[in-house]
């Protein structure tokens, strides 16, 4: 759970130092690096240079890195779908105002933490959406 939600992270904020990164997770520097790390050896993440300063580098996804995130996504959407495919219109509404609410709190939390907004997901090349949400219920 822990390489899935960095894995989120690192998709939201493009390459990006261990610095942010532990800022926006919540985490030390030190266990942020120890994550990175796993992340690196299982060929999920790589570091490349910061242009900005020739002495920090950033931390990006990896094309294993997208399809592990996309893996992660997928398996947690089956456990999810028979409870979405049985919401009334009603419940899809209470859902789309919760999500949106969500969105809105994560884009503050982000602003805060790092400085930055989030990057929303029609933004994103690598983001897959999400299957739609049913319209009529059952």
């Amino acid at each position: 759970m822990a390489q899935a939600r960095l894995l989120a992270l690192l998709d939201e904020l493009g390459p990006t130092r261990v610095s942010v990164l532990a800022e926006a997770d919540h985490s030390s520097q030190p266990t942020m690096t120890t994550q990175v790390q796993r992340l690196e050896a299982a060929g999920w993440a790589q570091r490349v240079d910061d242009p900005d300063d020739a002495r920090a580098s950033l931390v990006s996804l990896t094309g294993e890195g997208h399809r592990a995130l996309a893996q992660a996504r997928e398996a947690r959407l089956e456990v999810l779908s028979p409870a979405l495919t049985g919401l009334d219109r009603s419940g899809v509404e209470r859902l789309r105002t919760a999500v949106e609410v969500l969105e809105a709190l994560l884009d503050e939390a982000a602003q805060a933490t790092t400085g930055h907004t989030r990057q929303h997901p029609h933004t994103d090349p690598h983001h897959q959406p999400a299957p739609a949400l049913p319209t009529e219920g059952h």
